[in-house]
């Protein structure tokens, strides 16, 4: 913050009896966190927040296939339904995009064809929507029981709290397969029942 506070972008800063000189107009700093609220007021004031946009499933799509340029891929939107598994997040989709990577180059292949993918989906246990196993669990003890209190639920997983509500709930809650009521406390959306329905078939 010493370096920062200046009024001509040129400070000067005395460390273990050495001087540096910085010129901010030569400098650019940027941090890249989903999580803002850790950075000090004092810090994040001397920035400027860019806040981004979600990614269109097109450009999720365009990141599951970083790793596969060199590949022959059978069907163009097969790309498109793998990025629905990436969980709406390009680092997950990239994470994707490796471990097809990984199966293409052990199996030796240059095409990539839907039944890779179904083969690669069902040995890791991929849900639609990218529901994780936990996820899934979640989902399915609130089908049984109706709905549970966040204590509840977390001694039916065998979880702390902070984990099922940080770890699992939260994305549950974003893809809309969960809502907490005032009375009930965790209840399953219509959307997340017809999901349990479907991928259950």
């Amino acid at each position: 913050l010493s370096i920062w506070n200046t009024d001509n972008y040129v400070n000067d800063f005395m460390y273990n009896n050495q001087l540096y000189s910085f010129d901010s107009r030569r400098i650019s700093w940027i941090a890249l966190t989903s999580e803002i609220n850790i950075l000090p007021e004092t810090l994040r004031s001397r920035m400027e927040v860019l806040q981004l946009e979600d990614l269109k499933l097109s450009e999720l799509a365009q990141i599951v296939g970083k790793k596969l340029r060199n590949i022959k891929i059978e069907n163009p939107n097969l790309l498109l339904k793998i990025a629905t598994y990436g969980r709406n997040n390009g680092r997950e989709c990239f994470k994707l995009s490796e471990k097809i990577s990984q199966y293409l180059n052990n199996e030796n292949k240059k095409c990539f064809e839907e039944k890779d993918w179904n083969y690669i989906r069902s040995k890791l246990g991929l849900r639609p929507d990218g529901i994780s196993n936990i996820e899934f669990r979640i989902m399915k003890y609130l089908r049984e029981h109706g709905h549970a209190s966040l204590s509840k639920l977390s001694a039916a997983l065998q979880l702390t709290n902070d984990s099922t509500r940080l770890g699992f709930e939260r994305y549950l809650l974003a893809r809309n397969y969960l809502s907490i009521l005032p009375q009930k406390g965790r209840c399953l959306t219509t959307k997340a029942i017809q999901y349990l329905t479907e991928v259950e078939e």
